[in-house]
């Protein structure tokens, strides 16, 4: 029930979303600026003011933090590895690169919401310091991916572009130097974005909402249930693994579980449309696996404990 409440208010969001479009209280025409913004403006002010506030004292947390730049690789590679075993004709890279983000992207405030209660602040801690470093990690590995996975050829000088002028990449690096650097914002520039960073996860999932199409969700398809299952099942059952092996405590266990099994972030539909993914996919997605997680977490909880 603890589970089902905490999602139940994104799926809400993402059915205003669709409802504000279909209705006309927001035209087709002004979606576009709506994803700019969120894209530009509200994601990277989330971002910023995360890794800014997080504790990085790493210890006593390598381990934990390894065993989830592990977990996500793998979880990635094995996506990629499909086009090994399906062809093009089947599989376009739009789809590809789309269940490949929506494979290693994660939603952190969800996870920050369980992990705060079932652990309390230590969980919330955790989790913050795991933002902290996996934010970038996948942000810059999904850029190269889509970059790579183009319609359009793009040769390394390109890609580093496209990753060093990426507003989330660009905000984890803000973040990470005032982190490091000891630097204390003013309090009215710490207000200001934590209030623009206030509108961020609303806006992103109303715009997911905006670009569901229910006859084309209800069609299910072997892309969808791929990607479903690759980011509800595969993914924490890797780290499972690899938390067994590096000996982490209960309660890294539980927020690593947390933060492989969670939904994918809204984000991931905007870099999707900005960089020519598979978007309508990647909102089916992320609607899909934020209805089965209901299911799917209690599991990955019951096993991290």
């Amino acid at each position: 029930m603890t589970v089902g409440l905490l999602v139940l208010p994104i799926i809400l969001a993402i059915t205003v979303g669709y409802l504000a479009k279909r209705s006309g209280a927001v035209p087709s025409e002004n979606w576009p600026g709506v994803e700019q913004l969120s894209f530009k403006v509200l994601i990277p002010a989330i971002i910023i003011q995360s890794i800014y506030q997080s504790d990085l004292a790493l210890s006593r947390l390598g381990n934990f933090i390894w065993a989830l730049l592990i977990a996500v690789s793998i979880a990635g590679f094995l996506v990629l590895a499909a086009r090994f075993a399906i062809p093009r004709a089947a599989l376009g890279n739009p789809q590809l690169t789309t269940i490949f983000q929506a494979t290693t992207r994660w939603n952190a405030f969800i996870a920050l919401a369980l992990s705060s209660q079932a652990l309390g602040q230590p969980g919330l801690a955790l989790i913050s310091i795991a933002m902290a470093f996996i934010i970038p990690f996948v942000n810059v590995i999904n850029i190269v991916i889509l970059a790579a996975y183009g319609n359009t050829p793009i040769n390394a000088r390109k890609i580093a572009q496209n990753i060093v002028t990426n507003p989330l990449v660009l905000a984890c690096a803000i973040g990470l130097f005032l982190n490091f650097s000891g630097i204390s914002l003013p309090s009215s520039a710490e207000s200001t974005v934590k209030t623009i960073s206030q509108a961020a996860i609303g806006i992103g999932l109303l715009a997911i909402g905006a670009s569901i199409d229910f006859r084309k969700l209800i069609a299910l398809s072997w892309p969808l249930a791929f990607g479903t299952v690759a980011r509800l099942v595969v993914s924490p059952a890797i780290f499972w693994l690899i938390g067994q092996a590096f000996g982490l405590d209960n309660t890294q266990m539980l927020c690593g579980m947390l933060i492989c099994a969670v939904p994918a972030a809204s984000n991931g539909y905007i870099v999707a449309k900005q960089m020519g993914g598979d978007a309508d996919l990647y909102a089916h997605l992320l609607m899909w696996q934020t209805v089965l997680a209901i299911f799917t977490l209690p599991i990955a909880i019951v096993l991290a404990s």
